[in-house]
C-alpha cells in the first residue's frame, strides 16, 4: 500500500506542476511570471508580464512593445528579444538573438546556443556564452574555449623565448536567423532533448490523469452499463479482442461508405454520426478495460474491498501512461522500443474494450455463453415436464 501512495502522491507532485500552464492565457497584462512546457510562446505588442518567464522545450519571442518586468529563462529553445527585459535574459540548449528595438537591462547568458546582438539593440548588462555542447548525427561534441597565453616567467638574459600556446580554432557556427516565426525547436542539444523530455512528460501524464478522471464520470452516470460491458469482457474476453479488430477496421469502411452514398443528402451528419459512435465506444471499452486493471492492482496490494470510482481511476490512469509510454518512448536509442511496445497494449486493451462493448450492445444486456445457455435450459426443462406429467395423472 506503501508503494501504491508514493505513485500517487508522484503523479499529484507533477500535475501539480503542470496546472499553472494550464490556467495562464496569453496576451493582456499578467501580475505574476508565466511557466510554460513544450509550445512556444510569444508576447505581442502591448503585453506585460510582471514576473519572470521560463519556457521549457519550445522558443519564446517578444514582439516590439512587450515587456517583461524580470528574467527570461528558456530551456530547449530559441529567444528573440524585441521588446524590453528588465532582468536578465538566459537561454540553455538555444540561440538568443536580441533585436535591434530589443532592451534587456540585465545580463545576457547562453549555454549550448550562440549570442546574436543586433546593432542597436540595448544590453544593459554583461554577454556571455558557455561552452557548446550537441549531441548531433555525428556524435558528441563540444567548443571547446580558446586557451589563454602563458606569460614567460623571469628569465636569464640570454635564455630563450619559451613558445607560447596557440589560440585552438573556432568551429564554423550557421548564423542565427532574425526572428523565430513560431517554428518548433528541434536543434540537436542535449538540453534541448532534456527539456523536451521533462516537458512531454509531464504532458503525458496530465492527460492519462484527465482520462482517468472522465472514465470515473462515466461509470458514475451509467453503473449498469459498464457492469454489463466489464461481465461481457470477463466471459468472452477473446471473442471480444477479435469482434474489436473487425469493428476498427469495419469502422473506416463505413466512413468511406457513407461519404460515397451520401455525398448530396447527409455527408456531415452521417459521418459525424459515426465518429462519435465510434468515440463512444471506444471510451466505455478503454474504460471498462482500466476498471478491470484497477482490481487487479488494488487486489495485488491486499485490497479487495476498493470502491469503483478508485478502481476506475486508477486502472485508467495506469493503463494510458503504458500505453503512451511517457519519459520512457524519447530515451535515445531505445525510445522506440518501448514505444511500440506501449503501442501494442493500447492495440489490445483498445481492440478488447471495444468488442465487449459491440458483443453487450453497449452494455444494453449481458452477455452469454450458447453453453451456459444450453446447460441452464437442461437444467430448468426436466421439473416442468414432470409438473405437466402430473397434472395430466391427477386429471
Amino acid at each position: 500500500m506503501k508503494k501504491l501512495l508514493f505513485v500517487t502522491s508522484l503523479i499529484v507532485l507533477l500535475l501539480m506542476m503542470a496546472l499553472p500552464v494550464m490556467a495562464q492565457e496569453p496576451g493582456g497584462s499578467s501580475e505574476g511570471g508565466r511557466v510554460v512546457f513544450g509550445s512556444n510562446f510569444t508576447l505581442e505588442e502591448g503585453d506585460v508580464i510582471k514576473g519572470d518567464v521560463v519556457v521549457f522545450g519550445g522558443n519564446f519571442e517578444m514582439e516590439a512593445g512587450s515587456k517583461v518586468k524580470g528574467d527570461v529563462v528558456v530551456f530547449g529553445g530559441n529567444v528573440n528579444i524585441a521588446g524590453e527585459v528588465k532582468g536578465d535574459v538566459a537561454g540553455i540548449g538555444g540561440n538568443i538573438y536580441i533585436d535591434e528595438a530589443g532592451a534587456v537591462k540585465g545580463d545576457v547568458v547562453g549555454l549550448g546556443g550562440q549570442i546574436e546582438i543586433a546593432e542597436g539593440a540595448d544590453v544593459s548588462g554583461a554577454v556571455g556564452e558557455g561552452p557548446e555542447f550537441s549531441f548531433g548525427e555525428e556524435g558528441f561534441s563540444f567548443e571547446i574555449p580558446p586557451i589563454p597565453t602563458i606569460a614567460a616567467p623571469h628569465l636569464a638574459p640570454d635564455a630563450p623565448e619559451p613558445p607560447q600556446t596557440p589560440e585552438l580554432p573556432r568551429p564554423h557556427r550557421p548564423p542565427v536567423g532574425p526572428k523565430v516565426e513560431g517554428i518548433s525547436h528541434t536543434g540537436s542539444s542535449f538540453f534541448s532533448w532534456l527539456a523536451r523530455f521533462i516537458g512531454d512528460g509531464i504532458v503525458g501524464i496530465f492527460w492519462a490523469i484527465i482520462l482517468g478522471g472522465l472514465s470515473v464520470l462515466l461509470v458514475l452516470f451509467f453503473p449498469a452499463h459498464i457492469r454489463a460491458i466489464e461481465d461481457t469482457l470477463s466471459k468472452a474476453a477473446p471473442m471480444s479482442f477479435a469482434l474489436g479488430v473487425v469493428t476498427l477496421a469495419a469502422t473506416a469502411a463505413l466512413v468511406a461508405l457513407l461519404a460515397l452514398l451520401f455525398w448530396l443528402l447527409i455527408p456531415v451528419c452521417g459521418i459525424f454520426v459515426v465518429g462519435l459512435l465510434w468515440m463512444l465506444a471506444m471510451f466505455a471499452g478503454w474504460t471498462v478495460v482500466g476498471k478491470l486493471l484497477g482490481n487487479k492492482i488494488f487486489s495485488a496490494f491486499g485490497n479487495s474491498n476498493a470502491s469503483y470510482i478508485s478502481t476506475t481511476l486508477l486502472g485508467v490512469t495506469v493503463l494510458t501512461l503504458i500505453s503512451t509510454m511517457p519519459f520512457l518512448d524519447q530515451l535515445p536509442g531505445l525510445g522506440w522500443m518501448f514505444g511500440f511496445a506501449g503501442g501494442i497494449v493500447g492495440f489490445l486493451a483498445s481492440s478488447a474494450g471495444l468488442g465487449a462493448v459491440v458483443l453487450s450492445r453497449f452494455g444494453a444486456r449481458r452477455y452469454q455463453t450458447g453453453a451456459s445457455d444450453a446447460l441452464l435450459s437442461a437444467k430448468t426443462a426436466p421439473p416442468e415436464m414432470n409438473d405437466e406429467r402430473r397434472t395430466t395423472n391427477d386429471e
